[in-house]
């Protein structure tokens, strides 16, 4: 490997866990237990940089208060709605010239999970690239025995093929759409990851190419 393999074992490490936290906010409504839990993960929250600790302290201040209704109505408008979602999880949503869900993306994406034979478990008849599903699929392989190699390339393509060009804009629509901290700041936490992640997948890209030469 081109990069420190100790620094970037330490970033797969680190990522795996933040990723699933991230998936577990955004995929289902929380209650007492889930709360809790979350409320515990981010008092353990490593230090990554000063804007996503800036976050993790904002939602900790949140949860600190009597919040889980507020968080519970606050999911419900942006991800249920009714009649009307705030924000489509669904990156077929964002993909479709028609906004057709299972779409071409979709297709795509779930060939991705059967030729790597990574299962996902989903609630229902839903479309498999919902934001928070793809997000537990990064952690997972962030935090699984695959090479190092392996994992690199599995998240590039999951990056660049299977959350580009829209994950940044439902992002974005969560932050403004959202009335509580705990979901405008977790989701400012989720653009900061997948930023860090585009600089080093393009430095490692980098360092491979000059390697070639």
């Amino acid at each position: 490997m081109s990069m420190n393999e100790h620094n970037l074992t330490e970033q797969f490490t680190i990522s795996s866990a933040v990723f699933n936290l991230l998936s577990t906010t955004f995929y289902s409504s929380v209650d007492d237990v889930v709360l809790k839990t979350i409320e515990e993960c981010f008092e353990k929250f490593p230090y990554i940089n000063e804007k996503i600790s800036q976050s993790v302290n904002a939602v900790l201040e949140e949860l600190k208060k009597p919040s889980l209704e507020r968080i519970i109505i606050d999911f419900n408008e942006l991800f249920i709605g009714a009649p009307f979602r705030k924000v489509y999880p669904w990156g077929s949503y964002y993909t479709d010239p028609e906004k057709l869900l299972f779409g071409e993306s979709t297709l795509s994406y779930r060939n991705f999970l059967n030729v790597n034979g990574i299962s996902v478990n989903f609630k229902g008849n839903e479309p498999t690239d919902h934001f928070a599903l793809i997000f537990s699929v990064l952690a997972a392989v962030m935090g699984s025995e695959k090479s190092t190699d392996d994992k690199i390339l599995m998240v590039d393509t999951i990056m660049y093929e299977h959350l580009e060009p829209w994950i940044s804009g439902l992002l974005e629509s969560i932050c403004v759409n959202a009335k509580t901290v705990f979901y405008q700041h977790q989701a400012l936490i989720a653009l900061e990851m997948i930023t860090l992640w585009r600089t080093l997948l393009k430095t490692e890209d980098a360092i491979l190419e000059l390697n070639v030469l």
